[in-house]
C-alpha cells in the first residue's frame, strides 16, 4: 500500500536511499505497480492524497461487516464503532436519555445526531467505559438520524446509520383541545 511506503520513507533513510537508488525494486517491495514511480516523482500532492484517501478507503469498506460506517486512522489509534443506542426512538422536542454501546469511545467523546442539513450535539455525554456512553439527546423535527460518536482531539468518528429514530408528538395541548 502506497500509506506504508510513505509512511516507511517518512521514517526511515533506508527506505529514501533504497527508493532514491531503486524506485521500481523499492515499489514492488510495498506492492505497488511501477508507474508509481511517476506519480510519486511528480509532486503531484493531490494525486498523491487521492490515492492514499481511496487506499482507506476501500481498507474501511472491505474490513466493516456492521451496518456502521468508520473512518480508518492511518496515523495510529484505533477506530470508533457505534454498535447500539438504547432506546432507537423518542418523541420530538422531549430529552431522551441513551446508551450508545460501540468501542473505543474516548473519555471526551462528543455525541451527535445528524441526517442530511440537520447536525444536533447531545447534552450531557457521560464516558462510562471505552464500550459505554450515556447522554441525553433532544431533536425539534421527526424523522431518522445518523448516531455519531466523536473523538473532539483526533476528528475521528463512528456511525450507527440511522441508528435514532424521532417521532411527533401526537398528545394534544389543553389548548388545542378547546379548540377542536
Amino acid at each position: 500500500m502506497l500509506i506504508h511506503l510513505l509512511s516507511d520513507y517518512i521514517k526511515d533513510p533506508k527506505v529514501r536511499k533504497q527508493f532514491s537508488d531503486k524506485p521500481e525494486a523499492t515499489l514492488e517491495k510495498y506492492g505497488l505497480p511501477r508507474e508509481f514511480v511517476k506519480l510519486l516523482q511528480s509532486g503531484n500532492k493531490d494525486v498523491v492524497v487521492k490515492r492514499i484517501t481511496d487506499e482507506l478507503n476501500f481498507h474501511a469498506q472491505s474490513s466493516s461487516q456492521k451496518e456502521t460506517t468508520q473512518r480508518v486512522l492511518f496515523w495510529g489509534g484505533a477506530d470508533i464503532t457505534v454498535t447500539s443506542i438504547s432506546p432507537d426512538e423518542g418523541k420530538v422536542n422531549t430529552p431522551v436519555d441513551v446508551t450508545i454501546s460501540g468501542a473505543n469511545f474516548p473519555t471526551d467523546a462528543q455525541v451527535v445526531l445528524q441526517r442530511p442539513g440537520t447536525s444536533i450535539e447531545a447534552k450531557s455525554v457521560k464516558f462510562v467505559s471505552a464500550t459505554k456512553l450515556q447522554a441525553t439527546v433532544q431533536v425539534a423535527q421527526a424523522g431518522t438520524y445518523d448516531v455519531v460518536v466523536k473523538d473532539p482531539s483526533t476528528g475521528t468518528f463512528g456511525t450507527l446509520v440511522q441508528g435514532f429514530t424521532a417521532t411527533a408528538n401526537t398528545k394534544k395541548s389543553a389548548t388545542q383541545k378547546s379548540k377542536a
